[in-house]
């Protein structure tokens, strides 16, 4: 058994949680997060044992041996991304966490920390760099790159051969037509259909998505 603790207690920590606990190789021990005053509470049945201080100490102590990123929900992938390193810097790995009832090609590539949630549909040759995002009922068709740390919402679906750049952000219910590029850290609208590339660092809303 891998003993893992998350780093983030919000409301994407408990979707994390809940698949942590579903894989029979994980051991969930407790969670972390930045607000001092949640120090010895619970989040859900699960305890918040402190501040990412401990991450070091939690590992030299035995007490585990690897992580997962409970930081989402908001376009600030860079923040995500800090967090992840900070965890590879006290000396732990970060996890991939795959719902069972995700749907996932044999040939899908996964980076480490990669987070797939339920519903959520990989198709042949998807390639996931790592800490990526896939949240619940999304689609990633076929021969489509996600870069490192994006974070592709619920709902939302890339056609074939879609490149989604690091950090962006692909919003609820968003489409993306095939052979599309997003750029890094772009930020797609919820609900943007998107038929022509977006260039970095932009934000595109509605549809067709401008």
């Amino acid at each position: 058994m891998t003993r893992v603790v998350g780093v983030g207690a919000g409301g994407h920590a408990r979707v994390l949680m809940d698949i942590a606990r579903l894989a029979p190789s994980l051991n969930l021990v407790g969670m972390l997060d930045a607000d001092s005053s949640r120090w010895g509470t619970m989040h859900g049945d699960v305890p918040i044992l402190g501040g990412e201080h401990l991450l070091e100490s939690l590992l030299n102590e035995g007490r585990v041996d690897a992580a997962f990123i409970g930081v989402g929900g908001v376009p600030r992938n860079s923040h995500r991304r800090a967090v992840y390193n900070r965890v590879l810097d006290a000396g732990l790995r970060v996890v991939r966490l795959v719902h069972p009832r995700a749907i996932v090609a044999r040939d899908v590539a996964l980076g480490e920390g990669v987070m797939v949630m339920a519903g959520a549909i990989l198709n042949p040759a998807a390639v996931l760099e790592d800490g990526v995002i896939v949240n619940t009922g999304a689609i990633v068709e076929h021969d489509c790159h996600i870069g490192a740390f994006a974070h592709i919402c619920p709902g939302a679906c890339l056609g074939g051969n879609v490149t989604i750049g690091e950090e962006a952000f692909v919003g609820l219910g968003a489409r993306v037509i095939q052979g599309i590029n997003v750029g890094a850290r772009a930020i797609v609208g919820a609900g943007a259909v998107v038929i022509r590339d977006v260039p970095a660092d932009t934000r595109v809303v509605g549809c067709p998505a401008r």
